[in-house]
């Protein structure tokens, strides 16, 4: 009896000491799992702050520095509005050979216009002859007149040529090339002996005297091109007016698509220019921060910015006050929006 007794009392003891060891192990695991992931909520909760419709970024002097984040004040600047348009460079080779044949055409009308105006001026001379009496150049007369009818007739489906080539080309080229065309030592000259391109884009309303053509979507690629004046035709039917221009043949090819950029009329734009690496994308729109001060930093949106070569012109009146972020915004995004990031044990 002594000894079971000892036996149930030795199991119990057992039983209350394996359950204050797993009890305290539990207790210690606990803490240790929670405590950083409140840390890191409160933490990043606390390098934010809201000021009426906009949330800062707070941060150190010290992590500011870590970061390398600068912030600098933009410099003004004068900008012209400009929009971009669709176009391609033209493949000539069509308009190369209506050219030719246009200019042998007319090469051969002139030459038939010689032939035709000395045998008009005898013809005319013989029949005053004829008139006055003189029997002896009746038969000269006759053959004179054949051979000038014939001429007459070989001149005229000459000039029914070049006016059958000169209206195709207005057909398919336009008024304005087809008048360059008649010009040696026009524009079209360039493209004649290689040295230009043609380049065909769509347009609303009639462009300035000149736009500006890129292979690329980047503005600061490209280079100035004359425009010679409206086409019949237009880019991959685009809505607008096709319009031809004249751009250095360097870096382009036939049938290439081009990006055109055209100066909006008016007035130029005052501003200031804010730096390409100031600008971070978030939710499919553009930002930058404003340094409030050395340690707070606030995102605004980047609006009606107009471009400006690699970089945006901020309008005067859509200016920030205090200096902007030129080199760190993308740290000050994630910094932003660090708390919303979930960690790896999260649900």
């Amino acid at each position: 009896m002594n000894r079971l007794l000892l036996l149930i009392i030795g199991i119990v003891l057992g039983v209350v000491a394996m359950q204050g060891i797993e009890r305290g192990m539990f207790n210690g695991l606990v803490p240790h799992a929670t405590r950083p992931t409140d840390d890191d909520d409160d933490d990043a909760a606390a390098r934010l702050e809201r000021v009426a419709e906009t949330v800062r970024v707070i941060l150190t002097p010290a992590e500011v520095s870590l970061a390398g984040i600068e912030a600098s004040a933009l410099q003004p600047a004068r900008a012209t509005p400009e929009f971009t348009t669709t176009g391609r460079v033209v493949n000539v080779a069509e308009l190369l050979a209506l050219l030719g044949e246009l200019r042998a055409a007319h090469a051969t009308a002139a030459a038939g216009r010689a032939v035709v105006a000395p045998l008009a001026a005898r013809v005319a001379r013989l029949r005053r002859l004829d008139a006055a009496g003189e029997i002896t150049i009746a038969r000269e007369l006759a053959a004179l007149e054949v051979e000038y009818q014939r001429e007459l007739a070989t001149s005229a489906a000459r000039e029914a040529h070049v006016a059958q080539l000169a209206a195709a080309l207005r057909a398919r080229w336009g008024t304005a090339v087809a008048a360059l065309a008649q010009q040696p030592d026009g524009p079209l000259a360039r493209v004649e002996r290689g040295e230009a391109l043609l380049v065909e884009f769509v347009a609303d309303g009639e462009p300035p005297g000149s736009v500006q053509i890129a292979a690329s979507d980047v503005r600061t690629d490209a280079v100035t091109a004359a425009v010679l004046g409206p086409g019949t035709t237009t880019v991959g039917g685009a809505r607008g007016t096709g319009w031809f221009a004249i751009v250095p043949g360097a870096g382009l090819r036939s049938g290439m698509p081009v990006s055109v950029w055209i100066p909006r009329t008016g007035s130029a734009v005052d501003g200031v220019v804010l730096p390409a690496t100031a600008v971070v994308w978030h939710h499919g729109g553009q930002w930058y921060y404003v340094a409030d001060d050395a340690t707070h930093f606030s995102r605004h949106a980047l609006g009606a910015a107009l471009p400006f070569g690699r970089d945006y012109l901020l309008p005067a009146a859509a200016a920030p006050q205090g200096s902007v972020v030129v080199r760190g915004a993308q740290l000050l995004l994630a910094e932003e929006f660090r708390a919303a990031i979930p960690e790896e044990d999260d649900d």
